[in-house]
């Protein structure tokens, strides 16, 4: 651990333009932002206590952050930064372009602790990667949430988060995939004795697909980097394979509460892509403590938002456990929505949901082709199944506009 200061800076950042840089072993108070790197190192230096941050004029963005790398684009070529520590931000500990996934990655073995997030990757490309990081003690530990409709994520090691990983992909084509391979994901892993110490550990916050991401705000911002605020995309393959998630319990003492290796995000309105979840091992999780699925707020049932009826895509997402290392047994965890439960499912205890023998389960999604669908909104939509107790009422995707309530969306999930 590493003592923190909290006093504001009194200088500005370390910043960098050079053409051949190298900052190595370095203890910088104040926080790095690097601005257009060429043939750049910047190894094992240790950021602490970054409190604030002393905003210049060409300066574009306005935000506390440990380790600043912007304006990078397609060059990384020469570009290495490893062995960093950011030990506390107010803010963020790296806002960095994540590489492509075709391209050798320049970023690797940095850690990030006591943070609001520890790591937020953003870039354009199509496909990125997320490697070879460590985040704990944060708010958010690794996040990524713009423009990429591919996030290749392998060999993180995330723990004592209050969420470790939300990683969502960004475009409108069927081609929207997220892996995450190789990885511990963990609650606390250290003794607990207080209620405080040991409650609100989530290792996934369940990724979701949509039309747009969210730019880096220029200033620190209410609205969590997380949420969505763009279309729920039609599909996405969300894949979690070879993972170790350790130290996931709500009975370590009295009082211990909300410790889950997958959740929903409580802001996705309009869907949640299932996730296939494979070749786990677990260390230290108790089956109350598998996922938790959130209601839909029922303060989106506005004529703003989602219309007179709350938005029901949190109450149809799935968990598959392909294999049964997750659950003990091949499956799929599915949240409480009642009249969608067959008998052969089982209430899940402190889950808000129920698990299901099988993987035959599946998210239909449809849309309207009218000509007046964005001005027409049909809701409730009931799906009833013959001979059967299957009975689902949906409502279409929120209205994302900053307009009134004059484009309801025409999907419905």
């Amino acid at each position: 651990f590493f003592l923190m200061s909290r006093r504001p800076p009194r200088s500005t950042q370390s910043r960098s333009s050079a053409a051949s840089d190298v900052y190595k072993r370095q203890a910088l108070k104040y926080g790095a932002s690097i601005k257009n790197p060429q043939q750049f190192t910047f190894n094992d230096n240790l950021v602490f206590g970054v409190g604030a941050r002393n905003f210049t004029e060409d300066m574009i963005v306005d935000l506390t952050v440990g380790i600043f790398l912007e304006n990078l684009g397609e060059q990384t070529e020469g570009i290495i930064l490893q062995g960093n520590v950011v030990a506390g931000s107010e803010g963020f500990g790296y806002t960095y372009p994540a590489p492509a996934c075709d391209k050798s990655n320049y970023f690797i073995n940095n850690q990030a602790h006591s943070s609001e997030i520890g790591f937020v990757a953003m870039n354009e490309h199509k496909c990125i990667q997320i490697k070879n990081l460590v985040a704990f003690r944060t708010e958010d530990g690794i996040l990524s949430y713009y423009k990429s409709e591919q996030i290749q994520a392998s060999e993180l090691i995330v723990f004592d988060n209050k969420f470790g990983l939300t990683l969502n992909a960004v475009s409108d084509s069927m081609d929207n995939k997220v892996t995450v391979e190789n990885s511990y994901i963990a609650g606390n892993i250290l003794p607990t004795t207080t209620a405080v110490e040991c409650s609100e550990r989530r290792g996934v916050r369940m990724s979701v697909a949509t039309f747009f991401g969210k730019e880096l705000p220029v200033k620190r911002s209410s609205l969590p980097m997380y949420k969505a605020k763009s279309e729920g995309a039609f599909y996405a393959d969300i894949t979690f394979r070879g993972n170790t998630f350790a130290h996931f319990r709500n009975d370590q003492t009295i009082g211990c509460v909300n410790n889950y290796i997958f959740v929903t995000n409580d802001e996705a309105s309009d869907s949640i892509p299932p996730h296939k979840v494979s070749s786990s091992k677990l260390v230290n999780v108790s089956q109350t403590a598998i996922a938790r699925f959130d209601e839909p707020k029922q303060s989106w049932a506005n004529t703003d938002d989602c219309g007179e009826w709350t938005c029901t895509g949190l109450w149809n997402t799935l968990i598959y456990d392909l294999d049964g290392s997750l659950t003990g047994q091949n499956g799929t965890l599915i949240p409480e929505n009642k009249k969608a439960i067959s008998s052969i499912c089982e209430d899940l205890q402190n889950s808000n949901g129920y698990f299901c023998k099988g993987t035959s389960y599946g998210i239909l999604m449809f849309e309207s082709l009218d000509s007046d669908r964005l001005k027409r909104l049909i809701t409730p939509i009931n799906i009833t199944a013959q001979n059967s107790l299957y009975s689902n009422d949906l409502n279409t995707y929120m209205d994302h506009t900053c307009l009134l309530y004059t484009s309801p969306s025409p999907r419905d999930s």
